[in-house]
Formats: C-alpha cells, structure tokens, sequence
C-alpha cells in the first residue's frame, strides 16, 4: 500500500471534476478499512463504482479479486487502463447506468468511494425500491463503499431517532446496515465540505417483513415521510374516504398512537399498517 504522502502528490496531480463529485480518497488506513468490509477471497468478483485514479483499486487488485472497474470520467477510464493493464476490467459508463445483468459473475460484491449526490441513486440501483428488487438483486453479497456522514446515520438510524427516514426503511427492507468508520474531511482531496464514513451493507436473502399489498406499502411510506413532523393521521388522511372505518381505528387496530409520526413505525409496524388499511378498503368492496 502507499503511504499517505504518495497517495496526496498523486490525487493533487489529478483534477477532481467538481461536477462528478470527484474526491480522492487518500487515507491508507480508511482504504484498507474498506477493503477489509469486503472480506475478500482470492479470485472473487468484485464490482468497484468510480475508482477514479484507482487508490482503492490497487488494494482490491492487490487482494487477488477479479475487478471491474465502473467509471465516467473519459480521462480516468484512459489512466486505470494505463496503469492496471489486463489485470483491471474498465467499464466506461455511468452507474446507473449499468445493466448489472450484463455483469458475468453470478454472485459479486460491490465497493466504491461514491459521489455523495447520488448515493440513494446508487443504492436503489443496486437494490431496488421496497416491494420491487432488481433483478440482480441475489447477485449482490455484499456492498461497502464511502458516503457523507449524515448519509450513513440514516441507513443505520433507528425508530424515534431524527435520523430514521424512507432510506432507512429501504435499506432495512434489502440489507443489514453497519456504519464502519468516521473519517475526517481532511481522509480526501479535494477534502469535502461534508463529513464522510465508510458503511457496510449485508444484502438479506429475503424481505424481512410480509405485506399483503407492497405497492400500498410503498404508498403509505411515501405519504408518511412527505411531511415527516406531521403526525401519520394527518399525512394518510387523504386515505379515511376509502376505509370503511376511521383512520383512527386504523391506527389503533395496529398498536399505533395517534400522536406517532413516521419516523415511530419500523418496517414491520409499517407493514402491519399496511395490512390494516388494506383490510379497511377490502371491507368497502
């Protein structure tokens, strides 16, 4: 591995385009961290989003993974090429663009430093939205990249907290979240405005919830994180003229208070919500 003072001169050669929301990771400590989530075996595949001037991509190399490497920047795709040679696959194009079917392994792991702007882009691309998996979705055993900090309290906050929103119940919906190591702005170069860490994610063989109707499931998330420090019977009240019984009832039938805001209901009371205005609407048919 190089030392941080290498990795620095390197990164400060190279220019960041501010509108791909380059910034090089150039702590050595936070890139074997990454590397180290993966938990990679010798000749295993590996998937690495935006590997800019391939820091990251020298350890996964390194590790004996088989890499393919996903990335945008025209002047990058030329410079990965002319460094890792045969040992590197360099796939030019956007992300989320990219069909992971046309990916050859039928099990791989995905890694990258992502660009903070569209992290839960990346995120449902590789998962899905809650009730509708990608197709790949059981291809994926395991994703560990670097986000903004605040980013990564939400996959990992939990009901009750300020942090808990709609890209917590998708991630509790595909996976088991952990938040692996805070890194300081000064870990980049350019260094970044926000704070950054490194998260794991643990994709789940199956949901872990049952819900007769998913796409109402979808809705009620919706409705409930539109106007999130509003209580949930003012945000779903637009639903009472298709319940055979208030909204209140609704609520109450699940165990829910009358005071809870989204923010209160985990995946599964969710669910359990969903199943109970969906009961409520079946009654009126």
């Amino acid at each position: 591995m190089q030392d941080r003072e290498t990795l620095t001169l390197l990164a400060k050669n190279s220019i960041a385009k501010k509108s791909l929301g380059q910034n090089f990771l150039i702590d050595p400590e936070a890139l074997a961290k990454i590397v180290e989530c993966l938990d990679l075996k010798p000749g295993e595949p590996v998937l690495e989003i935006g590997p800019g001037i391939g820091f990251l991509t020298e350890l996964l190399i390194e590790s004996g993974a088989q890499v393919t490497a996903v990335e945008l920047d025209d002047n990058l795709v030329t410079r990965l090429k002319n460094t890792f040679g045969k040992k590197l696959n360099v796939v030019h194009k956007n992300f989320l663009d990219f069909d992971l079917n046309e990916y050859g392994p039928e099990k791989f792991k995905v890694v990258g430093n992502i660009p903070y702007h569209i992290t839960t882009p990346i995120i449902t691309h590789l998962f899905g939205e809650v009730g509708e998996p990608q197709s790949w979705i059981h291809k994926v055993t395991r994703l560990a990249m670097t986000i903004q900090y605040e980013v990564a309290l939400r996959l990992v906050a939990h009901p009750g907290e300020k942090d808990y929103s709609r890209l917590t119940i998708l991630s509790n919906y595909f996976t088991e979240a952990k938040l692996e190591k805070k890194l300081p702005q000064d870990s980049f170069l350019p260094a970044p405005r926000v704070r950054s860490a490194i998260v794991s994610m643990h994709p789940l063989s199956e949901p872990p919830i049952q819900c007769t109707d998913l796409k109402l499931l979808r809705h009620l998330i919706l409705l409930g994180f539109g106007s999130r420090r509003k209580m949930l019977k003012n945000t779903l009240h637009s639903l009472e003229a298709q319940l055979d019984d208030s909204l209140d009832n609704v609520l109450r039938s699940c165990g829910i208070s009358l005071n809870a805001r989204a923010e209160d209901l985990s995946l599964t009371k969710f669910a359990a919500l969903t199943d109970a205005v969906a009961r409520a609407k079946g009654a009126m048919k």
